[in-house]
């Protein structure tokens, strides 16, 4: 790797770490969770979404959409939910904190409330799996492997990608981390096996409002 092309891309890596990535470990986003009892406008979301767009651009990411592999979205979607059944009769076992849903959760009511419900969830959804499951893991090995793709720095980047979603779910307790841990491992082996975010992108929103509801 040149080391003109090797500084881009650490300058790029290190601020998206910096806003996007370290951010949720200090500061869980209280808006977000506010948007869970308010469901105004998600313009938070709106931004991040925005930016994730912007990223795939910056990357040259194919956007076209190839019909079928659309059988692995219900794949992904039963492992998804098998987990977070999991993760729910531990919860219920030890008498712990809900991992599915926020303790003041509040279903959408109206029209507009439902319509900003399903924006948000696509929204941050689409944003996730852009940065945690297509670029930080891909970014982190290729500036580990300068020269060679070894399976320690591939072992490694990929540990990271699973610590830092994991951690970034904290807030709501460590039977969620498990679950953020065990879901991104889905969601990851999804994309690798796809080499499109689109289905881990659409179960992973299916998944938020099917355990919105019922979880």
């Amino acid at each position: 790797m040149k080391l003109h092309s090797f500084l881009y891309k650490f300058i790029i890596f290190s601020v998206i770490v910096l806003f996007f990535i370290v951010p949720p470990f200090f500061s869980p986003d209280i808006s977000i969770s506010q948007s869970f009892i308010n469901w105004n406008f998600p313009i938070q979301q709106l931004l991040l979404f925005l930016f994730s767009i912007f990223l795939l651009f910056i990357l040259k990411y194919d956007f076209s959409v190839n019909i079928y592999k659309i059988i692995p979205i219900f794949l992904c979607l039963c492992l998804l939910f098998f987990t977070s059944l999991v993760f729910k009769a531990i919860s219920i076992i030890l008498a712990s904190k809900n991992i599915a849903s926020s303790p003041n959760i509040v279903l959408p009511e109206s029209f507009f409330e439902w319509l900003f419900c399903l924006l948000g969830f696509f929204m941050s959804a689409f944003y996730e799996e852009v940065i945690y499951r297509f670029y930080f893991p891909d970014a982190l090995l290729s500036l580990l492997s300068i020269k060679k793709e070894r399976k320690i720095f591939i072992f490694v980047s990929e540990l990271c990608s699973i610590l830092v979603f994991a951690f970034a779910h904290f807030y709501l307790g460590w039977l969620s981390v498990a679950n953020a841990a065990v879901a991104h491992i889905i969601l990851r082996f999804t994309y690798k096996r796809t080499k499109s975010i689109y289905p881990g992108a659409f179960a992973h929103f299916v998944y938020n409002i099917i355990s919105l509801i019922l979880l």
